[in-house]
């Protein structure tokens, strides 16, 4: 028998006994949480269980039955509980974050383990201290364990994304643990849990209202900073997109006793624009340890000049900045490598302009300079297969077609392999017969972003498509050809069969238009429909969460096994149809123009959005702009979680710009 709200019987046993339910401590939308005990340790720890609200029946032999939901999105949503579980178990042993000591499979759903926290969140013992705040003392030990945390959460590549008082436990031992780590919720047991929200008003830095924007480290760090605010000044932060409109009061104005410190650190940390913040918890923690007298506040708010060398305090002129550091160690490079270009020593020299790279993306001389280099060196690598060209040409005049000897599939049939690959260029093709499938995702499921809703019937026709991302081999050839410097490498420095990256869609779009005159057949971008068809596996589509498969490492390189960096293309396994890197990688520009609600209008027959040019005039002026168009990008990428790996999801982006995991696969008409 269940009980009549689903919940597991108390003294129901799970994984062969070792656990036992003792009560219930919370349910919400997608989990219930359980007081149990680990059977041979005789210790209590706290259960939870994956119950999607809605969708998920309890039967009477307390197992899991689904309705009103697909199998494989069923699935998907306890991949990303138990992958949110394996995320938290790397935390194991710091006494600063809530840890996971076991999660397994049964019953048709999924379980995970924690120890169970004694103690308050830094909500209640604020609101019970006078005035509803706590003391500057008592706040600094509470920031200095945070920054325990979030420093080794960081270094996984974790985002937080919900930091707040209510998330922070101070246990009886005065440990500060910090909880709710997405799938990872409730542990106060003093109160119900409830499913967290994607942000919590007052305390979510502005880019987190928009579901595409960049997100950092200086996510996190405003919402430490609007956490600080909080328990300082017993006055909850305004909203982020409020401050806009409005000025925050700075703490020191609610709360005399607050340091100009602090009250620097604090408002330094929830500046609205993310650039202006701390941008790791070290130089928060180094800020707050300085014992210089605290900036003005309007000098992190608002850019202004910098104080003459008189004003500046003598420390200060004998130790140098670390930005200062920086920038000597920067010209050092700089000196070496511009001396080794000078002496004709280009490959050690496109070294030194890679470091100089791998320090500062945006930096357009080293750009530059990594384009001469490589150009320099590129033609010695071509001479070396001049001697294929000369084969190819006998052939196709010792088979009497002097007349067509620019016909493309003689001369690739003289050749094999790589040679013919560095003649025509053109990447490996699969046929996508064409068909209807269902694009997008039902309205009900709440992992997916809105601009991925309705689920709605579309046709594509035949089409071909690159079986593999275009390589960095594939896409200098192009550069040589076209004189066209290439883009910025990756930190690393560029691997001939790594994907190319740094493109943006106009360089795709370029490298498409060189590609159709090469060789005479028309390449292109697939459009959003036929690349989420073919990452579906056309006709021959099973279903799956990622391209390919269920499980994301067999098909993907992604943020958890990619090693910060593209991987070569086509090492992991293809899909259904022989295509490779779908889900993960790099993503992938396509041909559509971005439209949020496009999926409810979008025609039923290779529909293709197109936005027309959009123009404005500067504030305050009457000159003329052209606002940036944005493309579309699908797959994830080698930074990717799997929520941005799952076949349906969009990104959008400046189509003038590249960046470090931007990509893109071809297609050509049949």
């Amino acid at each position: 028998m269940a009980n009549p709200n689903g919940t597991l019987l108390s003294g129901t046993l799970l994984k062969n006994g070792t656990y036992r339910i003792e009560s219930i401590l919370g349910q919400g939308g997608f989990g219930i949480t359980y007081l149990s005990t680990h059977v041979s340790l005789g210790k209590n720890v706290v259960v939870k269980e994956f119950f999607m609200q809605g969708y998920s029946v309890r039967n009477q032999d307390q197992s899991i039955g689904i309705q009103s939901i697909e199998d494989g999105e069923y699935r998907s949503y306890k991949e990303r509980f138990l992958d949110e579980a394996r995320m938290l178990a790397k935390f194991e042993g710091n006494p600063n974050i809530v840890g996971v000591t076991d999660h397994f499979e049964e019953r048709n759903t999924a379980y995970f383990v924690m120890p169970l926290l004694k103690g308050k969140n830094l909500g209640q013992i604020a609101k019970a201290s006078p005035n509803g705040r706590i003391t500057e003392k008592d706040t600094i030990n509470i920031l200095n364990q945070l920054a325990r945390a979030l420093t080794q959460v960081h270094a996984e590549g974790v985002l937080h994304r919900d930091i707040k008082p209510e998330n922070i436990i101070i246990t009886e031992r005065e440990e500060a643990v910090l909880i709710d780590f997405g799938a990872a919720r409730e542990f106060i047991r003093q109160e119900a849990s409830k499913h967290s929200v994607l942000l919590t008003p007052g305390f979510a830095p502005i880019e987190q209202y928009d579901v595409h924007a960049v997100r950092g480290a200086f996510t996190d760090i405003y919402a430490v900073g609007a956490t600080l605010y909080k328990v300082l000044t017993g006055k909850n932060p305004p909203a982020s997109p409020t401050r806009s409109i409005e000025q925050m009061p700075e703490p020191r104005t609610l709360n005399p006793e607050i340091s100009g410190r602090m009250n620097a650190l604090i408002m330094r940390a929830m500046a609205l624009r993310p650039q202006e913040r701390f941008q790791s918890v070290k130089e928060m923690m180094l800020f707050l340890s300085t014992k210089e007298p605290a900036p003005d506040t309007t000098i992190i708010i608002q850019p202004q000049k910098s104080p003459s060398k008189e004003n500046l305090h003598p420390k200060e002129k004998k130790s140098p900045t670390p930005e200062k550091i920086a920038s000597q160690q920067e010209s050092k490079l700089q000196e070496k490598a511009d001396r080794l270009f000078r002496t004709g020593k280009y490959k050690e020299a496109l070294t030194f302009y890679r470091q100089m790279l791998g320090a500062n993306l945006s930096d357009v001389y080293a750009q530059k300079q990594v384009a001469e280099c490589e150009a320099k060196i590129a033609p010695k690598l071509q001479r070396s297969k001049s001697w294929v060209w000369k084969v190819a040409l006998g052939i196709i005049l010792l088979g009497g077609v002097i007349g067509v000897s620019s016909n493309i599939d003689q001369i690739k049939s003289a050749l094999s392999g790589d040679d013919a690959d560095s003649i025509i260029n053109a990447p490996e093709l699969q046929l996508v017969t064409g068909g209807f499938f269902q694009m997008g995702v039902p309205y009900f499921n709440t992992e997916a972003d809105q601009d991925e809703k309705p689920k709605h019937s579309v046709r594509v026709s035949d089409f071909y498509i690159g079986k593999r991302e275009i390589s960095v081999r594939e896409y200098r050839t192009f550069c040589i050809e076209t004189k066209t410097p290439m883009p910025a490498p990756p930190i690393g420095g560029w691997v001939e069969t790594n994907p190319v990256v740094n493109v943006s869609r106009r360089d795709a779009l370029k490298y498409c238009d060189w590609l159709t005159k090469k060789t005479g057949s028309t390449y292109r971008l697939p459009t959003e429909a036929e690349w989420e068809y073919a990452a579906k596996g056309g006709n021959k589509s099973k279903g799956k969460i990622y391209s390919g498969s269920d499980k994301i490492d067999d098909v993907a390189w992604h943020s958890r096994n990619a090693g910060g960096s593209p991987n070569s293309t086509a090492t992991k396994k293809s899909n259904e149809i022989g295509l490779f890197d779908m889900s993960g990688n790099v993503w992938e520009w396509v041909a559509d123009d971005y439209d949020a609600t496009y999926y409810k209008s979008s025609p039923k027959d290779n529909p293709l959005s197109v936005k027309p040019k959009v123009t404005g005039k500067l504030p305050n002026s009457n000159i003329g702009v052209s606002l940036p168009r944005l493309g579309v990008l699908r797959g994830g990428s080698f930074r990717s979680y799997h929520h941005d790996l799952r076949i349906t999801d969009r990104l959008y982006f400046d189509e003038s710009k590249g960046k470090s995991d931007f990509g893109f696969r071809v297609v050509r008409n049949p």
